[in-house]
């Protein structure tokens, strides 16, 4: 499956479309600093998040549906392992 591409703001955008579309309440963040895409999706009660890293070399659509799977199954309460899991604190931005 070939790799999304683009400026990170971009690919950030693109990950985010489809990842809502799978987990609506999720989120992306491009780190530029790192060349990498942070997916959040909020736990239940909106008080917490779990997150996965993707690294901009590894962004496809596979890997996109893979990630929102798993936060999925996270939001339902099963304990999945997460890929490149985001630990605590993570940085997300303000819910809009």
């Amino acid at each position: 499956m070939a790799a999304i591409t683009g400026t990170i703001e971009g690919v950030a955008e693109q990950v985010e479309r489809l990842l809502r579309s799978l987990v609506p309440d999720s989120y992306c963040t491009a780190q530029e600093w790192d060349d990498r895409i942070d997916c959040t999706a909020w736990l239940p009660g909106g008080k917490e998040v779990v997150g996965e890293m993707i690294s901009l070399s590894d962004v496809t659509e596979e890997r996109i549906r893979e990630t929102a799977e798993r936060l999925r199954k996270r939001q339902l309460g099963i304990n999945v392992p997460l890929v490149n899991e985001l630990r605590k604190p993570i940085l997300i931005r303000n819910r809009t």
